[in-house]
């Protein structure tokens, strides 16, 4: 199948559009399996393995992080496509086959070419694509179509791509770095009261809701401030300044209701704090939580938690 991937390469990043869920469902609700993010990690850096741009010749690590409604989680089959040499056909934009290296797996590592990498950006910058379409069934490939194939009993499949940036040996500008969620905090109280910290390994166990209005909890998702970097960027004058990075955080759920998906930093809180409600459910059960912090830069982090409701 890498081979017949590396065929279909032109294909993949159209396909990356695609297969995204239903688009009436708000999205904060996982009600199916779902791919929520990648983060990139650059393995040859010593100083900080969080950097997000990559040289030549170094190594690139993707982690393909998914969320699902059915527990336990099912089996995923993962399909990589890297591709370093851009098809560019009127609007479209596609993988060379001969620029492309197939890998599989949730984890991945890639290591850049030296040279040929012919993918530019907006900016003038390098780049590479990597494609992943991820199978809840068993994943294969269609000959006469030249796509991959999802099949299997209520078989779910989605694709994204992650933009890796090639650092030029000549730039000075520091690296970006993958922002990250140190903590997630539940007030039990009203408003930002009696609050306890979500552990990732003991879920915490709170009332459902018995009667409307139905109670809703405050949940603070923190990043520490060297989390937000500095770097420059052109301002409104067009005029090269040093910029703040703004954060933004994203909530999913499989149970309860959250009060919108998205936060992000403002001027009047550039860094939080991040905060969103979520209403507890009138069923019992457990809902998995995921969060997430991205900055404009391609950095990403996702930290999973738990609430029992009883």
């Amino acid at each position: 199948m890498r081979s017949a991937l590396r065929r279909a390469a032109p294909l993949l990043l159209c396909l990356a559009a695609s297969s995204c869920g239903n688009d009436l469902d708000p999205a904060w609700k996982v009600n199916a399996f779902r791919i929520l993010a990648a983060p990139i990690e650059n393995l040859d850096r010593v100083e900080s393995p969080t950097i997000t741009d990559i040289a030549p010749g170094e190594r690139v690590r993707l982690r393909l992080i998914t969320a699902d409604n059915v527990e336990p989680a099912r089996a995923v089959q993962i399909v990589w496509v890297f591709c370093a040499q851009a098809t560019v056909t009127g609007n479209s934009f596609g993988c060379a086959p001969e620029g492309a290296s197939v890998q599989m797996g949730p984890e991945v590592t890639y290591q850049l070419p030296t040279n040929a990498i012919t993918s530019i950006d907006t900016q003038g910058r390098s780049r590479v694509q990597a494609v992943a379409v991820a199978c809840t069934g068993t994943l294969g490939f269609d000959p006469a179509t030249n796509t991959p194939t999802c099949t299997g009993t209520n078989a779910v499949s989605w694709t994204m791509t992650r933009s890796i940036q090639v650092r030029s040996p000549t730039a000075t500008e520091p690296s970006n770095r993958n922002p990250r969620i140190s903590e997630v905090v539940l007030y039990r109280g009203q408003g930002v009261a009696d609050p306890v910290t979500l552990d990732p390994a003991m879920p915490l166990r709170l009332p459902r809701c018995a009667a409307t209005p139905c109670r809703k909890y405050t949940i603070e998702v923190r990043a520490p401030n060297e989390a937000r970097e500095t770097y420059t960027a052109l301002n409104a004058q067009a005029q090269p300044a040093p910029t703040r990075e703004r954060l933004v955080f994203g909530y999913f759920t499989t149970l309860g209701e959250f009060d919108g998906s998205f936060r992000i930093d403002t001027d009047r809180v550039p860094e939080g704090p991040i905060r969103n409600t979520l209403e507890a459910p009138t069923t019992a059960g457990t809902a998995r939580l995921w969060f997430l912090a991205q900055d404009n830069r391609g950095g990403v982090d996702v930290v999973a938690r738990a609430v029992i409701f009883e």
